[in-house]
Formats: structure tokens, sequence, C-alpha cells
């Protein structure tokens, strides 16, 4: 219950309805070639601060389905039956913010950039959901990515 709040707060707030940009800034100014992708450990060295319960770390894998999920924030927990941390990509439930915030991994990817979406989808409760997702690719090794990054924000649609 708590989690839903924060997330609705900072899903309804301006600087959370911007997490997208905001998350976007950190990973341009720790770009050392503006071409590239930046180091992983230089985006982790940078203050993230109340961004963090949305954010969630992949680990690229050789295909899609290889690709490990190495953190998910608490705020993105929300409609998971079980600990997705250390599973592949494609167990994550589809009916989760997180599975629709990665969606678009394999355009980050091949872009080797930044790739914002938003969406609705319906959750296993039968309600509408509205998100938000931004994925960064990252890099422990030179011309390689080898991390995503990315954050999501999400709210349930009120229906009157």
């Amino acid at each position: 219950m708590i989690v839903e709040q924060l997330n609705q707060l900072f899903f309804s707030d301006q600087l959370g309805r911007r997490l997208d940009e905001r998350l976007i800034k950190v990973w341009n100014n720790i770009r050392h070639d503006r071409d590239g992708v930046p180091l992983k450990q230089d985006f982790f060295q940078q203050y993230i601060g109340d961004m963090w319960p949305f954010l969630f770390v992949i680990e690229v894998g050789s295909q899609v389905g290889l690709a490990v999920v190495e953190r998910i924030g608490e705020a993105l927990t929300s409609g998971m039956d079980k600990d997705y941390d250390g599973k592949s990509l494609v167990e994550i439930p589809e009916k989760s913010v997180l599975y629709h915030a990665t969606r678009n991994y394999d355009v980050a990817l091949l872009k080797k950039g930044a790739v914002s979406a938003a969406g609705e989808f319906v959750n296993r409760k039968g309600d509408i959901v509205l998100y938000r997702s931004t994925l960064l690719p990252v890099t422990k090794e030179p011309r390689k990515i080898t991390t995503i990054i990315g954050a999501a924000s999400y709210r349930v649609q009120i229906v009157i």
C-alpha cells in the first residue's frame, strides 16, 4: 500500500512525470564520448535519490531470452507474485509494469541510446494501468552494451 501511494504521488508530481527526462540527463552527463554509451559504474556513482524505487537493471544476454533481471525497484514489484531478480526477462508476467517497461529492450540495444515509451495495459486485477518508461544502455566494457538501466512510473486509471 505504501509503495502504491508513493507511486501515485511520484507519477502525479511534476518531477515524477519527468522521471524519464531526469534519468536521461544523468545518462547524458556521464557519457565520456557523445556518441558512446556510459559506463555502468559511472551511472551508479551519480545521485539517484528518489528515482531508486522506480529503477530496474537488466544484464544483457546474447539473445532477449537470455537477458537477466538484476534488480527491480520496490515500486515496480506491485502485481508480481514472486521475486524476479535473477530471472530471465521472458519470465516477467505480461500483466506487470516491468513487462511493459521492457518491451523496447531490443530497440535500446540497436539504437545504443535512450528509448522512452508510454502506454496502458490491463493488470491482473483488471485495472487499466498507465505507465511511462525509459531504457538506457550502459556498459562494463568498451564498445559492448552489457546492461540496460531502466525506470518506470505508473498509476491505475480511475474510471468514474
